[in-house]
């Protein structure tokens, strides 16, 4: 699915999630990256064949940088609201 990666409060990058999980994603990137342990916000539907939801917004800290994107592990779990950062 398509996601918005924002940086500092700004609209930073668009990229493509290639792995999602409660606990995070692995978002295709490109060749722009970020820094690692960076906090960002992240901006994804919930459900792409469900029209009508509003697209979530989840707070990440970047884990993992690889040549191609970022692993971001989100600061709650998205279905239940825990906290894990």
């Amino acid at each position: 699915m398509n996601v918005v990666i924002y940086y500092n409060d700004h609209d930073l990058l668009q990229g493509r999630s290639l792995d999602i999980s409660r606990n995070g994603m692995f978002v295709h990137t490109g060749s722009l990256t970020l820094p690692l342990y960076a906090m960002v916000d992240v901006v994804f539907p919930l459900e792409t064949s469900t029209f009508g939801i509003p697209p979530q917004r989840a707070m990440a800290m970047v884990v993992r940088r690889a040549d191609q994107g970022v692993g971001l592990m989100f600061s709650h779990d998205i279905a239940t609201g825990e906290a894990y950062l």
